[in-house]
């Protein structure tokens, strides 16, 4: 099975044009998937997975276990991380881990008709996405808050996401996501986000105008 996640969900719900598309499936699937795919000349993506283009389209395709967050907690039987929250590495769980709430979401890609069960419908998960989308507030999860080094991982990418999703949404920031920035655009320069803005999002940017801008967002 395929699952659809994160920012490609967000956008289609919002009525927006999808950057790309995020695809995630069971590790035990991987030889598959890559059989299934070689004709697309993948390329490997930050979480070991792949990277291709699909008549124009940019998708991203990994393991829902090589997930960043699952990777320092495999099984029951490893020690317990002690920079985050142990979650067993599953899709009903994938959306507690994202950074936002308004990627908090997974849904089936297809579902053949099941005839044990009449008019079975796709399966899905989220934890927070609806809420941010009626109420229209960037926020962070409670996880990425409570376990330093663990969910957080980049944090100073973290920053320049919210300054890209705040322009493409407009939406007010959330408590926990303004008390993240007070603690993360400290320790960043206005360079280093201009790089990180560029390597992302493909376009330059004044960092001195991207780092006034959070600064003001902080205040709302």
């Amino acid at each position: 099975m395929l699952y659809y996640v994160g920012g490609f969900l967000r956008d289609l719900w919002l009525g927006l044009e999808p950057r790309d598309i995020d695809v995630m499936f069971h590790e035990n699937c991987t030889k598959l998937i890559e059989r299934t795919f070689a004709c697309y000349s993948p390329q490997k993506n930050r979480f070991g997975g792949m990277k291709l283009n699909i008549q124009g389209v940019p998708m991203d395709m990994w393991a829902v276990e090589r997930t960043l967050y699952f990777q320092a907690w495999q099984s029951p039987t490893d020690p317990v991380p002690e920079d985050r929250t142990p979650l067993i590495p599953c899709l009903p769980n994938f959306p507690k881990t994202t950074f936002f709430t308004v990627e908090s979401a997974v849904f089936e890609v297809f579902r053949e008709q099941d005839s044990l069960v009449e008019g079975a419908v796709r399966l899905g998960w989220e934890h927070g996405f609806f809420d941010a989308c009626e109420r229209k507030v960037l926020d962070i999860q409670v996880l990425a808050m409570r376990d330093r080094g663990g969910n957080v991982l980049c944090p100073e990418f973290q920053v320049v996401r919210t300054y890209g999703l705040q322009k493409r949404l407009g939406w007010i920031l959330g408590d926990n996501l303004k008390r993240f920035l007070q603690e993360q655009l400290p320790k960043t320069s206005p360079c280093q986000l201009a790089e990180i803005y560029c390597a992302h999002y493909g376009f330059h940017i004044d960092g001195k105008k991207l780092y006034a801008e959070l600064e003001e967002l902080m205040q709302r």
